[in-house]
């Protein structure tokens, strides 16, 4: 994934477009996020890791993926369908 397919990937989130996302330390956990967004299109141990990352229902970490969308007011589901989506395309292109 490309930064011109993190920004479309992200922009159908409805809550990244609003402008408090691009201040401070919404930057760090909105990199966060789409960090761990291109790595769960990864193969190994990497997309297996960001996999995880998406699928733990911890929210007690501060970094933790349910969190990270508390914080920033992001309905987790909405980024949990970006991502299946994402890793659908991920894994039809390299078959």
């Amino acid at each position: 994934m490309n930064i011109d397919e993190l920004k479309k990937s992200l922009s159908e989130i409805p809550e990244a477009g609003k402008e408090y996302y691009w201040a401070g330390e919404k930057q760090l956990l909105v990199a966060i996020l789409s960090s761990a967004m291109l790595d769960a299109r990864k193969t190994g141990r990497v997309g297996r890791e960001a996999t995880q990352f998406f699928m733990n229902t911890d929210d007690n970490y501060i970094f933790s993926f349910r969190s990270i969308c508390e914080y920033l007011k992001i309905n987790p589901e909405s980024i949990l369908k970006v991502v299946s989506r994402n890793k659908e395309q991920s894994s039809t292109r390299s078959s």
